[in-house]
């Protein structure tokens, strides 16, 4: 693969389940870290696509109450590409995530679309 393609990355619309009810500090909570992580997603792919791989990775990971990854686990994929599912997986094992105020563990459905263009 050409190592000097821009690879796009997009985070998509994600689901999250809790029984809190402050919606919006949960979609807050997830999407800023990983936004703020996206160089570390686009190093997965960079460094394990074949050459014009392109796909969607959905994730399913659950924060505990510390705000931390207790699992995490391929949902979906069309990319079929154990290395860099398994990068991605690394990578949101490492995010701290801002705990809910009410302090209960969320699971949450990520995907990710990964190109290059």
């Amino acid at each position: 693969m050409n190592r000097t393609a821009l690879v796009l990355i997009s985070l998509g619309v994600f689901t999250a389940c809790s029984s809190s009810p402050k919606k919006l500090t949960l979609r807050e909570s997830v999407a800023r870290p990983i936004e703020e992580n996206r160089d570390a997603f686009r190093e997965c792919y960079k460094n394990g696509a074949t050459e014009m791989q392109s796909g969607k990775v959905v994730t399913e990971f659950t924060v505990g109450t510390q705000g931390r990854v207790t699992q995490a686990k391929i949902k979906q994929t069309t990319l079929k590409n154990p290395a860099i599912e398994n990068c991605i997986l690394n990578e949101i094992k490492k995010i701290q995530f801002t705990p809910l105020p009410d302090r209960k563990p969320f699971v949450v459905t990520y995907p990710f679309t990964m190109s290059v263009e």
